[in-house]
């Protein structure tokens, strides 16, 4: 990634090694990463055959930058002209290939489905127009690079759709099928279909960004003086030092690490030894002292508009000063969440920074707030526990002690900081617990890992089952999100099965049947 985008930064050629296209020279333009699944793609340009790519970052086994690219700029304004036709980070292999045409309309004829059905489509949908044919009818149409990307926000709106065109329709209408008739995608019903390009998952061990810039000796040089500090500047035994060297530090030279600490002579000024005991003169912790990827990260950083919220203004400023001559590591528009909904929180709101520093502030000081909120303008009090952040709805929640679920910040009307305790009253919220089986494709387990990304913000837990390519989730919703979880549950068509509670089951099954009616 830091090659990737430093390149990005500097205009420069990069030579990859993947397992999907082998060795290439390729110019990075744009990092796409999905809120859904949570993996980071590098749209490309392949100057040789004069196209497009996209590439999962787990399958780049080696990056090298190289020389500049004059042409930089060309490539990045057809990326941009590309960017209106994309839904996801598909290309076509054949450059020739023609946009696909994708066409719906949705009915929503109650009043209840008119407040929400029309702003749902706006709000979610990544490229397209969205045209109201009248009060309780919507059109969708979009020129698609990859019309397959789409099917699954599709398939959400089953049991609404009255009219469909796209290259896919065939496969959506096979999918109601399936679904009305009770079926599956298990082993033996029906050829698990691609919903993305084909990638492989890589288990990848997490090691720190970091610290593996230092050295293993000053490594261990820190890791002995804080336990020395800590253990109140008392003499440390030469055998937990032994034990800090080896925790610390890889052991192929064990001899130079013990001249280094075990030193007699009176010219050591870090650790001195008597009687088998180590001390030191140094009376602090030292800090890691910051890289030039550290200064860039943070300048970088400090590019993102909810740092603000985080970090006093007067803060701000002063880091800006400091790092005036550091050039960060990306800008903002070389990283774009491509399917994350439109209507956000509002960072740049001064109201709404204030009620999140005092969250915020009552959190870490433990304090109880008093908050209006919803749309029935509630009024109760709160033990604020901790701040929850949607990537896919740009969101930030509150979780409270006294309620299971969270509140949005965007409504909360007030807030304030009270001395009250809160009210020793349950609950009144009806809870529901939802139980699904994930029939996925056992190279990749797409499905299962977009469920639990669809799921986040519910409290969920899955396991494997003795089926093959099979696991269940269980999430625990409020009663009032039932909706919000059948059009999760439609999103995967035959790739999930309800098995509980009964009024979701019942509900999926029925736009099901109502969309078999609708002719599909």
């Amino acid at each position: 990634m830091y090659i990737l985008l430093e390149a990005i930064n500097e205009k420069c050629f990069v030579e990859i090694e993947s397992e999907r296209f082998g060795l290439r020279k390729i110019v990075p333009l744009k990092i796409f990463i999905s809120t859904q699944t949570g993996r980071a793609y590098v749209v490309f340009w392949n100057k040789n055959e004069d196209m497009l790519f996209s590439e999962n970052l787990e399958l780049i086994l080696a990056a090298k930058k190289t020389d500049k690219c004059s042409e930089y700029e060309l490539y990045r304004r057809k990326l941009s002209e590309m960017e209106c036709h994309m839904w996801g980070v598909s290309f076509k292999i054949d450059k020739k290939a023609e946009l696909e045409h994708v066409r719906f309309v949705i009915e929503y004829p109650t009043e209840q489905e008119k407040r929400y059905i029309p702003a749902r489509i706006k709000r979610e949908a990544v490229t397209g127009t969205v045209k109201e044919l009248d009060d309780c009818h919507s059109e969708f149409t979009a020129d698609i690079i990859d019309s397959n990307e789409i099917v699954p926000w599709i398939s959400s709106f089953f049991g609404r759709i009255t009219e469909l065109e796209s290259p896919y329709a065939s496969r959506i209408k096979e999918d109601v099928s399936l679904l009305a008739e009770g079926k599956y995608r298990e082993e033996g019903t029906a050829t698990l279909t691609r919903t993305e390009p084909y990638e492989q998952v890589i288990e990848t061990k997490n090691t720190p960004l970091f610290n593996s810039l230092y050295s293993s000796y000053y490594l261990v040089i820190r890791n002995i003086l804080e336990a020395y500090i800590t253990n109140n500047k008392q003499p440390l035994a030469n055998e937990t030092i032994t034990k800090i060297i080896k925790k610390s530090a890889y052991i192929e030279a064990p001899g130079e690490l013990s001249d280094l600490i075990f030193n007699k002579s009176e010219t050591t000024t870090i650790f001195k030894e008597y009687q088998n005991k180590v001390s030191s003169p140094i009376n602090y912790i030292p800090d890691f002292p910051l890289t030039t990827i550290e200064l860039r990260f943070l300048a970088s950083v400090l590019q993102d508009k909810r740092v603000k919220m985080f970090i006093p203004l007067e803060v701000i400023e002063e880091l800006h000063k400091a790092l005036k001559d550091v050039k960060p590591l990306w800008k903002t528009e070389d990283i774009k969440y491509f399917d994350q909904n439109k209507d956000g929180d509002d960072f740049d709101n001064k109201d709404y920074i204030i009620l999140f520093q005092t969250i915020l502030n009552a959190i870490n000081h433990k304090k109880i707030i008093h908050l209006i909120y919803g749309r029935k303008n509630n009024s109760d009090i709160f033990t604020p526990t901790h701040l929850d952040y949607s990537q896919k709805d740009n969101t930030f929640r509150l979780f409270v002690k006294e309620l299971k679920y969270p509140i949005n910040l965007e409504n909360i009307k007030s807030i304030e900081i009270t001395e009250e305790d809160p009210k020793k009253t349950e609950d009144s919220t009806v809870y529901e617990t939802l139980k699904v089986e994930i029939f996925d494709d056992t190279s990749r387990k797409y499905h299962f890992n977009r469920a639990i990304r669809i799921f986040s913000n519910f409290k969920k837990t899955c396991k494997r089952t003795e089926k093959e390519n099979t696991y269940e989730l269980t999430v625990d919703y409020d009663k009032s999100d039932e909706s919000e979880i059948v059009i999760k549950i439609l999103m995967f068509g035959p790739n999930m099965k309800v098995l509980e509670p009964k009024d979701v089951s019942n509900e999926v099954n029925q736009r099901i049947q109502k969309q078999k009616e609708l002719g599909l």
